[in-house]
């Protein structure tokens, strides 16, 4: 769950996100994602997440975020491909 706090199209995207695991659904986090054309058709995504403290970010990683980022992201290029 989160909300949009900038939208820059195409440029950047910021946006909060709460995780929904007790003790940490209370510290919201601020992604900020920035594309970069870096060849004809081709995109550089940056992604960057902030957390209020190393606790909540530790919350974070126990939960499986990194490799449910990755998931996430291994999705996104395989759809890519068909578009």
């Amino acid at each position: 769950m989160g909300n949009y706090l900038e939208v820059d199209t195409p440029n950047r995207l910021v946006y909060t996100q709460i995780f929904d695991v007790e003790p940490f659904n209370e510290h919201e986090s601020v992604t900020y994602d920035t594309f970069e054309e870096i060849e004809e058709e081709k995109t550089k995504l940056t992604s960057r997440t902030e957390f209020k403290s190393a606790e909540a970010l530790q919350g974070a990683l126990d939960t499986g975020m990194e490799q449910g980022a990755i998931d996430s992201m291994e999705r996104f290029a395989k759809h890519l491909e068909k578009i």
